[in-house]
């Protein structure tokens, strides 16, 4: 076959997959009722979520050069963004594998995708739509391109990224972690850089909560759509009480349940992150609201290079990594983390107790 014929069909794909999915993604989903994207625009929108500023400052800028409706202005983010976002997918996979197989990958990641933005699991307590945030495909970009410039260590390029990041997104403090997560063998090499990023988080957060001082609404919501009941009781009756917990390793797309299955084939380097996703899903578990799947982009970045690699050396029959010693240390560390959740679970009466002080003293 003709090798220019063939490049054209895969740009072909590439662009079909990308506006496909933003197509999907913007007419599948919901815009909630308190965040209509003329007030996000305008800066109006109340807390928590006016603090997510960077795409709508974006669009507010845009504006006054186009005619175009503030619907279609977001729909052209969206797709600059999930572009962004496949690009540099295909960089970071390339860290680890050949071109054409990045490429394959990224495009399945893209495949992926809807699970988490898409596919409606607010279903289950009668929500017509799964709700569409402009910041979130942006989180997939930055916290992607923050993933490869730590791996890297580019760390004059990756600061600045902090920076920036958080003022798309609070989760931006996962950037921060993942320092010490890919690079603790030689943590104390990395006590500047880490403190650098920890630093530029703090400023931009300190600017956002500036900004958006006056608008209503807490900075964190605790309490599940304003009842009595908080987040964390409401999040574990929905997994457990009414058995959604079968349906929900699909909002991570699947993958903690490869990171489970193929644990050992996973490279020493990329374990530890399993701790900054878990750190991430214990604050879901308190300030959000865990069937909307969109919450977990930021664990899918963590969680697919390292599921890949791992499937790779699986499928190529390499053997697994196999750990020096067996003591202690070695099980607190291979079961921490299922340890951590069955203590969420266990003693969730007592601990809402502690969650319910939490949110007297922080909003």
């Amino acid at each position: 076959m003709n090798k220019d014929i063939l490049r054209y069909k895969f740009r072909f794909l590439t662009f079909a997959l990308l506006l496909g999915y933003t197509f999907i993604h913007t007419k599948l989903t919901g815009v909630y009722v308190d965040t209509p994207l003329t007030e996000m625009v305008n800066f109006t929108v109340r807390l928590p979520f006016g603090q997510r500023m960077l795409i709508p400052a974006m669009v507010h800028f845009l504006s006054y050069f186009t005619p175009l409706s503030v619907d279609n202005l977001f729909f052209i983010m969206e797709w600059l963004f999930i572009s962004l976002f496949y690009f540099t997918l295909i960089k970071l996979m390339e860290y680890e594998f050949e071109p054409k197989q990045a490429q394959l990958l990224s495009w399945l990641c893209i495949l992926l995708l809807p699970l988490m933005t898409v596919i409606n699991y607010r279903f289950t307590s009668e929500g017509q739509a799964t709700f569409f945030y402009p910041c979130d495909t942006a989180s997939l970009f930055f916290m992607t391109m923050g993933f490869l410039l730590c791996l890297r260590e580019r760390w004059l390029y990756f600061i600045p990224w902090v920076f920036l990041a958080t003022f798309n997104r609070e989760s931006s403090i996962l950037l921060v972690l993942i320092i010490p997560a890919l690079h603790w063998q030689k943590f104390r090499s990395l006590i500047s850089p880490l403190l650098f990023a920890l630093l530029a988080y703090c400023c931009a957060r300190g600017l956002v909560l500036t900004f958006t001082h006056g608008l209503p609404g807490p900075v964190m919501e605790w309490y599940f759509r304003a009842s009595q009941h908080t987040y964390y009781e409401a999040n574990l009756v929905w997994l457990l009480n009414d058995l959604h917990i079968l349906l929900f390793l699909f909002c991570f797309a699947g993958l903690p349940l490869f990171w489970f299955a193929f644990y050992d084939f996973i490279p020493l380097r990329y374990r530890p992150l399993r701790y900054v996703a878990l750190f991430y899903f214990v604050g879901l578990l308190l300030v959000g609201n865990l069937m909307e799947a969109r919450l977990f982009n930021e664990i899918l970045v963590l969680f697919y290079l390292p599921v890949c690699v791992a499937l790779r050396r699986w499928f190529t029959q390499l053997e697994p990594y196999y750990p020096s010693s067996t003591g202690a240390i070695y099980y607190i560390n291979r079961y921490s983390v299922l340890g951590v959740l069955a203590v969420l679970v266990l003693f969730r009466q007592p601990l809402n107790i502690w969650v319910i002080w939490l949110s007297h003293h922080f909003v």
